[in-house]
């Protein structure tokens, strides 16, 4: 690791800007051991297939790239080799696709108190179908309490005087 890191002196905030400093060192630590251990079972499984059923490893030209829970993680993987063909890849058979899910476990609660592993994947879609279900009741408590259709239009004839609601309300106040 050839990075430096400075912890504040007594003139600023030693306590805040100190433990800033202390979390970035871990993260970095926590990404690039994290990052030496996927790459070492990338190769690890290369050379048992290698092994089995000879040919030679070979280091993919691209770092495999993961949107960890610790931050972006990149790591060489490996496929074996026979007769210049790609016989097998860690790629697909170690780690296999990525799909959409992005995990975050920045809360680092107690074990009893933990909030159960979910998805953006899986959160967005649930809250928006419970924004919009919320969004068309109230819409549809609005129009019905103001003698509107639920189509928007006002229930009788001459209903305010065909003006918005607002400006109907006020000039009739007045």
């Amino acid at each position: 690791m050839n990075q430096m890191f400075w912890l504040p002196d007594a003139q600023s905030d030693p306590i805040n800007e100190g433990e800033r400093v202390i979390l970035d060192v871990f993260t970095l630590v926590q990404t690039q051991a994290y990052q030496r251990y996927l790459a070492s079972v990338a190769r690890e499984a290369a050379e048992t297939v290698q092994a089995a059923y000879g040919g030679t490893v070979v280091e993919n030209a691209t770092l495999y790239r993961v949107d960890g829970e610790i931050g972006p993680i990149t790591f060489p993987t490996h496929a074996v080799h026979q007769e210049e063909q790609i016989v097998w890849n860690s790629v697909r058979k170690v780690f296999g696709a990525l799909g959409p899910r992005v995990f975050n476990r920045i809360r680092r609660s107690p074990r009893q108190n933990r909030t159960p592993v979910t998805t953006i994947g899986e959160i967005v879609p649930r809250e928006g179908l419970v924004v919009q279900l919320y969004l068309d009741q109230w819409a549809d408590a609005t129009l019905a309490q103001h003698a509107f259709t639920p189509e928007g239009t006002p229930k009788t004839p001459n209903a305010l005087d065909d003006r918005p609601l607002a400006e109907a309300q006020h000039q009739q106040t007045q």
